[in-house]
């Protein structure tokens, strides 16, 4: 199951191109439509299938990012936890600053939020 959080992240942000406005047409003849349904489905068929993927009931990952505060960036840990269909839990950690993590998200209906 480790390897579904990273190409699910993979997933998402192609989810996302796919749901962008069509714009014109590339050089080579495709849509920007066409092109993210491609992707999509060669991210599908790497994860192993739409089988494979129809089985995945929950995911975590983890990762690292920067947030712009001031003149500085700070870093930030971040792990988040999908169970599916309408579970998800994203909690951030800042190591340079002595507080409490954030933790927000939603189960349903419902909206989580932890704050520091």
């Amino acid at each position: 199951m480790r390897r579904f959080g990273p190409l699910a992240m993979i997933l998402c942000v192609c989810g996302t191109l796919q749901a962008q406005t069509p714009g014109p047409a590339a050089p080579g003849g495709q849509s920007p439509d066409e092109r993210a349904a491609k992707v999509l489905a060669d991210a599908r068929a790497a994860l192993g299938g739409d089988a494979a993927l129809s089985a995945v009931k929950s995911f975590t990952t983890t990762g690292r990012t920067r947030r712009i505060q001031g003149d500085n960036l700070v870093p930030i840990e971040f792990e988040m936890l999908v169970e599916l269909p309408d579970k998800y839990l994203r909690k951030d950690e800042v190591p340079a600053q002595e507080s409490d993590p954030t933790t927000t998200g939603f189960n349903g209906d419902a909206l989580v939020q932890i704050p520091h």
